[in-house]
């Protein structure tokens, strides 16, 4: 009898263990499409924005955008998902009313110190720029207000993309990979459309590329909307604040912001070096880099 109990336990360990490894391939292979997809169009994003447009605008928008995306690898990427999710798993574990109260509690913080945040970025955007760019590009004058201009329209995409990577974790957290992995190619999609739109479409040449970012950035985070609305999850605000788990999560992500801040600083002192060079050498550079990440990311 002990022996038959032992082969009956020992099956369904086995058992067990097999729909737990099918869910774990499925679940990769979901990221693995969508990554690929989200590269894939990113290098036919690339390579449209290298040829319909002048070098002179390419520069602009390469500056501009190294605002955007250093912030979001700090703030998006670097801390923010990582830290929020085990905290919200402890949560979920204890009740679902309990997660949902910390996400609307800390969804609403994040909220207000974003919407500060990017008020504050668009405001001193020049100040950015000068910053990111050298003496001698400053002095073209046009090009200095262009790349500012764009800094400016492209800075909430912050916004979106720390919404983004909030909303991610919580998906994440009940199994849910596949909307967040793909959701950056209607991103892509939305660049690819910004780039054949006519150029002079807008008052400002290469303008829609700017705007391009803004509502990509807005469509990647919609994506999600509909996953968390029937996890029961819908983004809302409140007042009362579980401050205790969320003072965790941004007490775990001061060495994050601290760690990743300071390996971005070489982005900064690159920025400044090549705008120092001649005209298309920031654009190079940042495709050339654009190809050797696309075979590291896939």
């Amino acid at each position: 009898m002990g022996s038959m109990n032992q082969n009956s336990a020992s099956g369904s360990s086995t058992e067990s263990k097999a729909p737990a490894k099918s869910s774990v391939l499925r679940n990769a292979l979901k990221m693995s499409f969508g990554t690929t997809l989200s590269r894939v169009l990113g290098l036919v994003r690339e390579q449209l924005f290298a040829a319909l447009f002048t070098k002179d605008i390419t520069d602009a928008w390469v500056q501009a955008w190294r605002i955007p995306n250093l912030f979001r690898r700090i703030l998006g990427e670097g801390s923010l998902s990582v830290n929020f999710l085990p905290i919200f798993v402890e949560q979920k574990q204890r009740s679902v009313e309990d997660a949902k109260s910390f996400a609307a509690g800390f969804f609403t913080l994040l909220f207000v110190f974003l919407t500060v945040f990017t008020t504050l970025g668009v405001l001193f955007s020049e100040q950015l720029v000068r910053i990111l760019v050298a003496t001698s590009y400053e002095q073209n004058l046009l090009k200095f207000e262009r790349t500012v201009y764009f800094a400016q329209i492209m800075f909430g995409f912050i916004f979106m993309m720390s919404l983004f990577a909030l909303f991610m974790a919580i998906l994440n957290a009940f199994e849910e990979f596949f909307w967040p992995a793909v959701a950056p190619t209607f991103f892509n999609i939305a660049m690819i459309v910004s780039t054949l739109l006519p150029a002079n479409l807008l008052p400002v040449s290469g303008e829609t590329l700017a705007w391009g970012v803004l509502v990509g950035g807005v469509l990647q985070v919609a994506v999600l909307l509909p996953r968390l609305k029937a996890l029961g999850f819908w983004p809302r605000f409140s007042l009362r604040v579980d401050w205790g788990p969320c003072r965790r999560v941004f007490y775990n992500m001061g060495p994050g912001l601290l760690g990743t801040g300071l390996m971005q600083m070489t982005v900064l002192v690159n920025s400044n070096f090549v705008s120092s060079l001649p005209e298309g050498s920031p654009s190079y550079i940042a495709w050339a880099d654009r190809l050797l990440e696309l075979p590291l990311s896939l």
